[in-house]
């Protein structure tokens, strides 16, 4: 069977639903001479990004978020459009910093379990930069209804301009869809003040990760899953990502048990494979032994 030994298990618990990855970590030679990093410019002066560095960028960013957003529970989602009489919305470091200032103080003023996701991103007909929200531990008594009859938070339309806000449902569908919904903007304006890609207070609970170091039980996992109709919502050659419920989550752990125990009785040889120019995730065949 050509299975290769750099493949390994994660789970990632965010909330009620869990992350599970199949990854491929090959080795990489260690080179002689150091590989210097030269950083390189267009005529403007922007820096040019290699495109395989800038995807896996963009993917860590967005993941990040969605781990985030599902991990702590959010109750309102909102957007901050800036008034161009009070800001310069052409300096984006300023109006970031302006907003991550007054959510900060809110927290330490208002309300201690404040939390906040943000995200920036420029508008596709004007090219006007605001800003994408998750927060929760706000007083709703600053909840209003705006004269473009939208739900409006005054604590920020007050300093900023306009802001359209809306209430999360209560259910996981409803939190994950809004998860993924915010961190899409990530990728879609694909814009980075100050090095940073999304912003978030520094109270928020982390995903819990664990591992399991080996190949022939991530295959059967990968196997399962996809019996069991939960596909990968990311693939490609080097990880396959899928996002189950705890109600499947408790059936896999059941089964990762049974594999387990038969993986011990009976001894399993892997061929080496170039991972290089062969995609792990496509040289192993359906095997079952449960």
């Amino acid at each position: 069977m050509r299975i290769s030994n750099k493949l390994q298990l994660g789970f990632i618990a965010c909330g009620n639903t869990t992350r599970v990855t199949c990854t491929h970590t090959p080795y990489r030679p260690k080179q002689e001479v150091p590989k210097m990093k030269v950083n390189e410019f267009d005529t403007d002066g922007v820096l040019i990004q290699n495109p395989e560095n800038l995807e896996r960028s963009l993917r860590r960013a967005r993941v990040a978020v969605v781990d985030y957003a599902l991990t702590n529970r959010f109750d309102y989602f909102g957007t901050i459009t800036f008034n161009d009489a009070w800001h310069d919305v052409s300096n984006a470091l300023a109006c970031r910093n302006a907003v991550l200032d007054a959510f900060n103080h809110y927290q330490q003023r208002n309300n201690k379990n404040f939390k906040y996701i943000l995200v920036g991103e420029y508008g596709e007909k004007n090219h006007r930069l605001h800003f994408h929200f998750l927060v929760s531990g706000i007083n709703k008594d600053e909840l209003f209804i705006n004269h473009h009859h939208k739900l409006d938070w005054s604590y920020t339309s007050e300093r900023f301009g306009f802001t359209q806000i809306k209430h999360i449902g209560k259910t996981n569908i409803d939190h994950e869809r809004v998860a993924r919904y915010c961190s899409k903007y990530i990728t879609k304006g694909n814009i980075r003040i100050s090095n940073h890609r999304y912003y978030c207070s520094k109270t928020l609970k982390k995903p819990e990760i664990t591992r399991e170091y080996s190949p022939m039980l991530t295959v059967l996992v990968s196997d399962w899953l996809e019996e069991n109709m939960q596909f990968p919502y990311a693939h490609n050659r080097m990880c396959k990502a899928y996002s189950i419920p705890k109600r499947i989550y408790q059936d896999l752990l059941q089964y990762i048990e049974e594999c387990k125990r038969k993986i011990a009785e009976k001894p399993w040889s892997f061929e080496k494979i170039d991972s290089w120019t062969v995609c792990p995730f496509d040289t192993w065949q359906q095997v079952t032994i449960c």
